[in-house]
């Protein structure tokens, strides 16, 4: 598709602009939920440029479903025109003072499939990498984020809370191996995915957003993993 609208970055982009086109790569991206009174479901995403600006964005309702396939983590896409709004409270903390709502009026291009083609956007710099030695030190409740190869699982179980948990064995660059623990539906999306490609290769991850329990029984909360990261993000030697 040849690109007519005018290339912006992010904090160029105000609800005045028209016409617009941005290259953005995907460094977050949340599970589709439901509001606070359950009558709509949303997905939020956090958007970043070559200059890494970022934005959120939020998704709603049946589009979730019609860009399912769109949007994968660290992968880069040209989006064009989607509805820029200022930012709210209503699903967290502002990045940006503009919001964007994707919708099915959004043209969101894969960057592989452009005329002329053009090279994806690097690796994020912002990432909270945690080296596993490390993991002890965390304080209860923290975030990081984890780069690892996956080495084996074991089948789903059920922790002594009644939650289904799968375990799987997890490398970093140093060689030290650590036990990552996946739960509920996460086993559904993001385990099933690792299964499948365990049968082939070691799978690299990309974790984001890791807590450390705050005990033995806590749930483990992850926003994000990018299953299978692309060739040219760092650490992709760890084999």
């Amino acid at each position: 598709m040849k690109q007519m609208a005018e290339r912006f970055n992010i904090n160029a982009i105000t609800p005045e602009t028209e016409e617009w086109t941005c290259k953005i790569q995907v460094v977050d991206k949340g599970r589709p939920r439901d509001n606070r009174e359950k009558m709509k479901k949303y997905q939020l995403m956090v958007l970043q440029d070559e200059e890494e600006n970022q934005v959120e964005c939020v998704i709603f309702n049946v589009e979730i479903m019609h860009f399912a396939d769109l949007f994968r983590p660290f992968y880069t896409y040209l989006v064009s025109v989607a509805q820029v709004k200022e930012s709210n409270y209503m699903y967290g903390n502002p990045l940006n003072k503009f919001t964007w709502t994707i919708d099915k009026c959004t043209i969101v291009e894969p960057i592989e499939t452009v005329n002329p083609p053009e090279e994806p956007l690097p690796p994020p710099t912002r990432l909270n990498l945690t080296p596993f030695d490390n993991f002890e030190y965390q304080p209860e409740g923290s975030e990081f984020d984890v780069l690892a190869i996956v080495l084996n699982t074991s089948p789903s179980t059920y922790a002594s809370n009644g939650r289904r948990i799968q375990d799987f064995i997890i490398m970093d660059d140093h060689k030290k191996p650590t036990k990552f623990t996946l739960w509920e539906e996460f086993i559904d999306h993001d385990g099933n995915k690792l299964l499948e490609l365990l049968k082939k290769e070691y799978p690299i991850i990309l974790a984001k957003k890791v807590a450390r329990p705050k005990s033995s029984s806590g749930k483990t909360s992850i926003a994000l993993i990018a299953v299978k990261l692309p060739n040219w993000f760092p650490g992709a030697n760890l084999k």
